[in-house]
């Protein structure tokens, strides 16, 4: 489960975001989102903790307006 330090850190950084989302609730500019504990997947039942993410909301962020098909292959002959 979470340590008292990981609950901080993930309280203060809510915090810290208030500020910039102008106090919105719905639809935030910049979203954090956390986890106070998973399994860990390297092993058996053992849970480890924290899970931090902070990204910009889809509804803020443009999509492209050329779309991207992808890498390119590889597997190209070149003569």
């Amino acid at each position: 489960m979470a340590n008292p330090e990981h609950r901080a850190i993930i309280s203060y950084l809510f915090k810290q975001f208030d500020l910039p989302n102008n106090g919105v609730d719905i639809d935030l500019p910049i979203e954090v989102y956390s986890k106070p504990y998973h399994f860990n997947p390297t092993s058996y039942g053992d849970k480890i903790a924290l899970d931090v993410m902070i990204c910009p909301s889809e509804v803020h962020v443009p999509q492209p307006s050329i779309p991207y098909s992808g890498p390119l292959s590889s597997n190209v002959n070149v003569l």
